[in-house]
């Protein structure tokens, strides 16, 4: 992982380390805790927080997903016969043009 990972400012507060700082946000997306209900071993949950919102911001969980879907392809254990998109999401919008009501003509 930490090849994804930026190298970290020579300035300012000393940087809470990554490896914690990862393995915290692995086990509240497993866990589906509350920040402030995390173990007191981990790091504060605000620096993990804001550490999500800078790896989202400079691309980090993007690079590491589509390079896992490599490897596993590259391994033959990801079949992708069968792809589906859900649409549950989508924003429709209300009146789209050639949109008729039962009846009408």
């Amino acid at each position: 992982m930490k090849d994804y990972l930026p190298f970290p400012a020579k300035t300012g507060r000393p940087r809470v380390d990554d490896r914690e700082v990862i393995n915290e946000i692995l086990y509240f997306l497993s866990t589906a805790i509350r920040w402030n209900d995390m173990p007191k071993y981990y790091p504060p949950g605000v620096t993990c927080w804001r550490r999500i919102k800078e790896y989202d911001e400079l691309g980090v969980w993007d690079d590491i997903i589509r390079d896992l879907q490599h490897k596993v392809l590259d391994l033959g254990k990801l079949n992708l016969v069968n792809g589906y998109i859900d649409g549950s999401l989508a924003e429709s919008k209300k009146g789209a043009k050639g949109s008729k009501l039962f009846g009408e003509v």
